[in-house]
């Protein structure tokens, strides 16, 4: 991965810290879904990388449920930012650029964590 790949995923975000933590969570792929999903890259400010692939949907990431229904977060984006591991098996929860609050309605079935120096 290099250091312009980063910056792409970031939107330019975090660049003068030179020590960038990503964490990339996958979720499951659904049946009545066409599309394979994509893996959602995640910024210390809650920001999801990538914007040319998702467009402001989603924007933000808030949190996870336990439950695909929206209205709880059970995790927050800063307990995750501690322990990524634990949004493992729960449903992430989105702001989407025109400010709307969304439960994905598949859990996450990976989560990983990159710790990159920029040169």
């Amino acid at each position: 991965m290099t250091s312009n790949q980063i910056l792409k995923w970031t939107n330019g975000q975090e660049t003068t810290n030179k020590n960038m933590k990503i964490v990339i969570i996958k979720i499951e792929d659904l049946k009545d879904e066409k599309v394979e999903s994509c893996p959602y890259l995640i910024l210390k400010t809650s920001h999801v990388g990538d914007q040319d692939i998702w467009q402001g949907q989603p924007e933000f990431l808030l949190g996870f449920s336990k439950k695909p229904k929206a209205g709880k977060i059970d995790l927050l984006f800063r307990n995750f930012w501690r322990k990524p591991k634990k949004a493992k098996g729960m449903y992430p929860v989105f702001r989407s650029s025109n400010e709307k609050w969304y439960t994905k309605k598949a859990k996450v079935i990976k989560v990983t964590v990159l710790n990159r120096i920029i040169k």
